[in-house]
Formats: C-alpha cells, sequence, structure tokens
C-alpha cells in the first residue's frame, strides 16, 4: 500500500536493484538512475515524501571534495520542502567523519527535530536495511545512523 522510488547515480547499482525489485515481484518500487539533490530539487512537488532514506551516500573524504557530499543545507532544505510535516529524513554512513559533519548540518536545520532511528529490522531482528548494514553488523563494523522528523 506504500510506494518507494529508488534513486541511485551508479547505473551498475541501480540496474542490480532493479533486477532484485522485479525478481522479488514488488510491484510498488521503481528505480531512477540520477543524481539525488538535483531529483530532489527539480523533479519532486512540495510536501510529497512521507519519509526520505538516505543509505550510505558517497562521504568525498578527500577535504577538497568535501562540497561534493549529499548532506549540505541547500540538500536539506530541498528534503524539508519535499517531506509532508510529520515525514521523517534518515540518514546513514559508514563514515564517521562525514557523520560529524551531517549531524552539524542536521542540527542546524530550520523546521526538523532529532527522533530515534526507527528499526529496520523484522521480526526475528534481522536487519532488513541494505547490503552495506548487514555486511557491516556481520563484521562487527560500526554505521551511523541520525533521523529527523519534519515539523514545518
Amino acid at each position: 500500500e506504500v510506494n518507494f522510488l529508488g534513486v541511485e547515480y551508479a547505473r551498475t547499482y541501480c540496474l542490480y536493484a532493479a533486477d532484485r525489485v522485479r525478481r522479488a515481484g514488488l510491484d510498488n518500487v521503481r528505480m531512477l538512475s540520477i543524481e539525488a539533490f538535483h531529483f530532489v530539487k527539480v523533479r519532486l512537488p512540495d510536501e510529497c515524501l512521507l519519509r526520505m532514506h538516505v543509505y550510505f551516500p558517497d562521504p568525498w573524504p578527500k577535504r577538497r571534495h568535501h562540497r561534493r557530499r549529499l548532506i549540505q543545507p541547500a540538500f536539506i532544505d530541498e528534503a524539508r520542502r519535499a517531506l509532508i510535516p510529520g515525514g521523517q529524513l534518515l540518514v546513514v554512513t559508514d563514515h564517521q567523519e562525514y557523520f560529524r559533519q551531517r549531524r552539524w548540518v542536521l542540527d542546524a536545520a530550520r523546521g526538523f527535530a532529532r527522533i530515534h532511528m526507527p528499526s529496520m529490522s523484522d521480526e526475528s531482528g534481522r536487519i532488513v536495511g541494505t547490503n552495506f548494514e548487514r555486511k557491516y553488523v556481520a563484521q562487527g563494523r560500526s554505521f551511523y545512523a541520525a533521523a529527523r522528523l519534519r515539523y514545518a
């Protein structure tokens, strides 16, 4: 009863995900290969999303590339515009420095309140998130999550 749209810039990963969706017979899921900020800014109307998930965006670890990071004030403003009041923004990364920068950006954003990250596991407790999450949990690696609720 809920529609999902996956946005992935890398065409190879987008096609891989689309094939998994097809094999699972999910007819409420679509995949789109496009740059996420452009898509949110240009293609999404106001207040059209219940929840926006941003999983493992490229951390662009070199300082000179930080301006390419997705989680920047301009993206957060567009995410707020696209989310309905009460909508959620969920962000996960495995890059600790990016998490610190991202947390600063999210805490400074207007119109959002900090909330606990919703559980992303099924009834048996198995993580149902991304392949990265499952792989990192199995390896005992850390990942960092932040969740915000749009209130205005």
